[in-house]
């Protein structure tokens, strides 16, 4: 599946489609995407303003039902050149640049908020950027929904293939364990559970954010592919923060048995050999609301 989206010449998507019953063209206003012209004069000379938002434009249509959809994700960003059926407009990407209705001429790729579609075709030489782009996708994706629970890693296959290519460029050997690559493994080991709030409210006032498991054996426990919920990497605040890492384990071995022999697919079994302290901690309290002064 991925070979085709990736040597498709053009994506048509239907972004704010729930489902196969809607089309691609929605009811809508022209005047939302026609650009606004203000003539003001400061100081007694003309003043010609013209008002954007392109940064909130683009947030826009990456909010969309269709984006929702697991399988979806790989298809979107394999394919080189991609038009988008938004409720207000119609937008384009493509690797050399993103346009849409109100802005036909195209945005600079680095003002877009999800650049990682752009990197493949390419290649690299920094392999822990790379990580970090795989980190980052994981963490949209896991917040998607799939129908089958065994296809979980199956629908990033096509990308996880494209990624060992850009670890091949960047002269980087690693292996694929279940979601995750053997280079830096054990800042990988760092993911949680992504609430999207700073609290931790009570199960019962979020569902969709309660912690569940599969229905069946899909990844081992320490992958987030084992889980049905939104993720987040610990690591990307550490990287952020720029602070220096201190690691207290070390990683002695692993393995992943997939059912097939690529291993890009549905595992049926895994195991991680790691060495490190131990130390006792506590639970001290739980916050039920946000702070406030």
């Amino acid at each position: 599946m991925g070979d085709i989206y990736k040597g498709s010449y053009c994506n048509i998507a239907a972004s704010t489609a729930l489902d196969g019953s809607y089309g691609c063209f929605n009811h809508r206003y022209s005047t939302f995407f026609e650009r606004l012209l203000v003539i003001t004069k400061w100081k007694g000379l003309p003043y010609l303003w013209e008002e954007t938002h392109e940064p909130w434009i683009w947030t826009h249509a990456l909010e969309t039902p269709l984006l929702r959809r697991g399988w979806v994700l790989q298809e979107w960003l394999l394919a080189r050149r991609t038009l988008h059926f938004g409720e207000k407009m119609v937008y384009w990407e493509c690797r050399e640049m993103t346009a849409s209705e109100y802005d036909p001429e195209g945005i600079e790729l680095q003002k877009r908020p999800f650049k990682i579609p752009y990197t493949f075709g390419g290649t690299s030489t920094d392999g822990v950027e790379i990580l970090k782009l795989w980190m980052k996708l994981v963490m949209k994706y896991s917040g998607t929904s799939i129908t089958r629970s065994e296809d979980k890693l199956i629908a990033i296959s096509g990308i996880s293939k494209e990624f060992d290519r850009l670890f091949r460029s960047a002269k980087q050997e690693c292996q694929y364990l279940a979601g995750m690559w053997s280079m830096d493994l054990v800042y990988q080991l760092l993911w949680r559970r992504d609430t999207g709030i700073s609290w931790d409210p009570k199960p019962s006032q979020n569902p969709q954010h309660d912690l569940k498991s599969p229905p069946a054996y899909r990844a081992p426990s320490w992958s987030w592919a084992s889980v049905d919920f939104k993720i987040r990497f610990m690591l990307g605040d550490i990287w952020r923060a720029s602070v220096t890492l201190h690691t207290l384990i070390d990683i002695i071995n692993y393995q992943v048995e997939p059912l097939e022999e690529d291993s890009s697919l549905q595992i049926i079994g895994g195991r991680l050999h790691a060495r490190g302290w131990l130390f006792t901690v506590g639970y001290l309290y739980r916050v039920t609301k946000p702070w406030s002064m």
